[in-house]
């Protein structure tokens, strides 16, 4: 099915329109940071990602940044409590001021995702959250991994092959330098994509027993998928 086909389903789906927030189970490597990027800038969306709040406590150099430093620089997960707090925060802030938010990489587990269950059902938010999956090979995956680099400041994510930044090693958004994660690496991108296959991504079936699940072909060009995205909104 071509690209512009199936997406024009994507946009005729019953009652999509109804949905303001997202939340994305997807690999590492998929395109999470691209499609977060695009709901951020175009319609004023709260992006939550729990790997940017802990990469933020490490550049702060705060005492939590200093204990999770050694462990996010394995490629390795932070203490799930720890984890759970911050997105708790992170979320009632968001709501407090009114915006639609796009949770990214949370949840990981089936303990998590009761977690944000019973969030999201304490905040009457049930009948407004899609869970979305980006699909893809594990190979394209690695590959973008590979050459993904990321703004130290705004953590915007860029790809030196298919979304370069305006300058080189610049980030396009804030102007701050571009650097490689110390945990983008082959065999940490292998051991991260068995976490997800084996613990996160049955957490898509798990969610369709209480919220809509739309899965999304990621394996076109991201540029191209980038502007397909406003239809899960429209």
């Amino acid at each position: 099915m071509k690209l512009h086909i199936f997406f024009l389903l994507i946009l005729f789906t019953p009652n999509l329109a109804t949905f303001k927030h997202f939340v994305l189970i997807s690999a590492p490597g998929s395109g999470k940071g691209t499609f977060s990027q695009h709901m951020v800038k175009k319609y004023n969306y709260a992006h939550i990602c729990p790997g940017d709040i802990l990469r933020d406590e490490i550049r702060r150099q705060t005492d939590l940044g200093k204990k999770i430093q050694p462990i996010v620089e394995n490629g390795d997960y932070v203490d799930r409590n720890v984890v759970w707090k911050l997105i708790s925060d992170k979320l009632k802030q968001v709501l407090e001021n009114g915006k639609p938010f796009l949770l990214d990489g949370f949840p990981r587990e089936e303990d998590s995702f009761k977690f944000l269950h019973d969030f999201l059902q304490q905040h009457n938010l049930k009948e407004k959250v899609c869970f979305v999956q980006l699909t893809i090979d594990d190979e394209i995956c690695i590959e973008r991994i590979l050459n993904r680099l990321v703004c130290t400041t705004c953590f915007m994510v860029y790809n030196t092959k298919s979304a370069q930044s305006n300058q080189q090693n610049i980030c396009g958004n804030c102007e701050s330098s571009l650097s490689k994660r110390t945990a983008d690496t082959k065999e940490i991108a292998i051991k991260r994509l068995q976490f997800f296959h084996k613990r996160i991504e049955p957490l898509i079936e798990l969610a369709k027993d209480f919220y809509t699940v739309e899965k999304i072909n990621a394996h076109d060009s991201l540029l191209n998928l980038e502007k397909a995205y406003e239809t899960l909104i429209v």
